[in-house]
């Protein structure tokens, strides 16, 4: 699932100027060290939120993948479902 973190890392210490926090691995850092590259899907969420937006529904998006594949993709749908459990992450 792509997510997004606040500028702390989400560990609730303090991060420099670029969002790296001191003494933890950077993760683009580790990923190559592993032979792996990153890909954001963060585009496909955001275009996912603003869909959500324009049905009237609280501007939220996800995508979801699996080993480097979109395996789903929806926007919140509380409103036109009328199903408080119809978030984006769980469609």
């Amino acid at each position: 699932m792509v997510l997004a973190q606040g500028a702390s890392g989400g560990c609730g210490c303090r991060a420099d100027a670029k969002g790296h926090v001191p003494g933890l691995a950077r993760p683009d850092a580790v990923r190559a060290e592993q032979g792996m590259t990153f890909q954001s899907h963060m585009d496909i969420a955001l275009d996912q939120a603003r869909a959500a937006a324009a049905r009237g529904e609280v501007p939220v998006g996800a995508v979801i993948l699996r080993q480097g594949v979109i395996i789903a993709q929806d926007g919140n749908r509380t409103r036109a479902q009328n199903d408080p459990t119809a978030h984006a992450e769980m469609l």
